[in-house]
């Protein structure tokens, strides 16, 4: 039987202020987050990603700061006006608790 409350904890959220992860000594723009991953739009211009690279320094700006995560890419992602990266969190229990409340910070009310 699933686990409707960890469902609710990661629903994505694309209704978000415009805001910049930093990534490969690049920033790019958040397409979507929830509490398990982020997406990212692609440019020509920018690092390119693997499905399954492991990413170490993932940077977070914060409103007290900045949070650094570790992830992997799940998928690179084909839409009418972009491409996404997929990147699934690799998170300690504190980092999971910084990740929804910067999710929070960043949704548009």
């Amino acid at each position: 039987m699933p686990n409707h409350r960890n469902q609710r904890k990661n629903t994505r959220a694309y209704n978000l202020v415009p805001t910049k992860v930093r990534l490969k000594g690049q920033q790019f723009l958040i397409n979507d987050i929830s509490n398990a991953g982020i997406g990212i739009v692609l440019e020509k211009h920018k690092p390119h990603f693997v499905v399954g690279e492991r990413l170490e320094n993932i940077v977070l700006p914060m409103q007290s700061g900045s949070l650094t995560v570790k992830g992997v890419v799940t998928h690179i992602s084909l839409n009418a006006s972009h491409t996404v990266c997929g990147i699934r969190f690799d998170l300690t229990s504190d980092e999971f608790k910084a990740i929804s409340h910067f999710k929070k910070e960043r949704m548009k009310t």
